[in-house]
């Protein structure tokens, strides 16, 4: 018995469903990630919730590429889970914590209280867009 490979493409069938979930999934987040954003906007007041050692901590423009390689990652999750059934749990997951996210950014927005900083030129510039 062989192991199958940890990375390889979904078998046609499935091909059409993993990108329907994945799909809906970037739909929701980009409805209640700016919809948050914007319902946030209407509330009057703000949470102050920043500590005094944040503001010594050094702004490393070159660590937004780690942040953003969770969205490889997302992307390759059916590259990996290759029905609907081993994706849907991930979905499930992402799909309720996105919700959970929107809702306490709606009731509880928070004040930013870092100095506005300058995205550096380049490509990493771009990215902070």
């Amino acid at each position: 018995m062989t192991t199958p490979p940890v990375v390889a493409w979904p078998e046609s069938a499935e091909r059409t469903r993993l990108a329907l979930l994945s799909a809906s999934f970037f739909v929701v987040f980009v409805v209640l990630f700016w919809g948050s954003e914007y319902l946030a906007m209407q509330v009057p007041w703000r949470l102050h919730v920043d500590v005094a050692w944040e503001h010594r901590l050094p702004f490393v423009a070159w660590m937004v590429w780690i942040y953003l390689s969770l969205d490889v990652l997302l992307v390759l999750a059916p590259l990996v889970l290759r029905s609907w059934r081993e994706l849907l749990p991930l979905w499930l997951v992402l799909v309720g914590e996105t919700v959970v996210a929107a809702v306490l950014f709606v009731t509880l927005p928070i004040a930013p209280q870092f100095a506005p900083f300058v995205a550096p030129d380049g490509v990493t510039g771009v990215a902070f867009v």
